[in-house]
């Protein structure tokens, strides 16, 4: 999940660049993936966020930033190191309902040279779902202004933990559309993992 932050023209160059950096069609040129025997592997996250980092601020040397959460999952092991780079703590929610959120915040990518940033290992179970955001979820204002934030989002996912897949997120945004009324002044997108069992 990535957000960039910037206007017209600049974000729409940084979105393009970032696309190549991390496309599927061509591994040999994703950045996200390093060579592994005859075919490829996942760089980790931490890794892959500082040379993100390093390749906005030295080769593009643009003024914008982003955020980002980025994770490796492994089905068999039920593994997910991740990465947080400015973006909102993604929320893990389990198969009895209860729920956190993980992350140590980090600093944006593009924004600070020596940033550093560390990957966090969670586990999932059989039940438990992974739900990475973008700000305009957790900062969408009500009538009065008062954002969602964490909290709100927890309440929701909890409201709607029966739901699964593609049910789960159509219902949790009807929530989160209700709260702010159907206006968001900020972009809103997500990411959801569900796991059921190893692979």
């Amino acid at each position: 999940s990535i957000d960039v932050s910037g206007h017209g023209i600049t974000s729409a160059l940084m979105a393009a660049r970032l696309a190549g950096f991390l496309s599927g069609n061509r591994p040999d040129q994703n950045i996200a993936l390093v060579q592994a025997g005859s075919g490829y592997g996942a760089r980790p996250p931490a890794e892959l966020a500082r040379q993100l980092n390093r390749i906005v601020l030295r080769e593009m040397r643009i003024e914008t930033y982003f955020t980002l959460a980025y994770a490796e999952v492994d089905l068999q092991s039920e593994r997910v190191a991740l990465v947080q780079a400015g973006h909102p703590h993604p929320a893990v929610q389990r198969a009895d309902g209860s729920g956190e959120f993980v992350g140590h915040g980090g600093y944006p990518i593009g924004l600070i040279e020596e940033a550093d940033y560390r990957t966090i290992e969670v586990r999932l179970s059989s039940g438990d779902r992974l739900f990475l955001m973008s700000d305009g979820i957790t900062e969408a204002p009500d009538a009065e202004g008062t954002e969602l934030g964490a909290e709100g989002l927890a309440q929701i996912m909890r409201l709607c933990r029966s739901q699964r897949g593609p049910g789960f997120l159509d219902a949790m945004m009807a929530h989160v559309d209700a709260h702010a009324g159907g206006e968001f002044p900020d972009d809103v997108s997500g990411v959801l993992i569900e796991f059921r069992g190893p692979a």
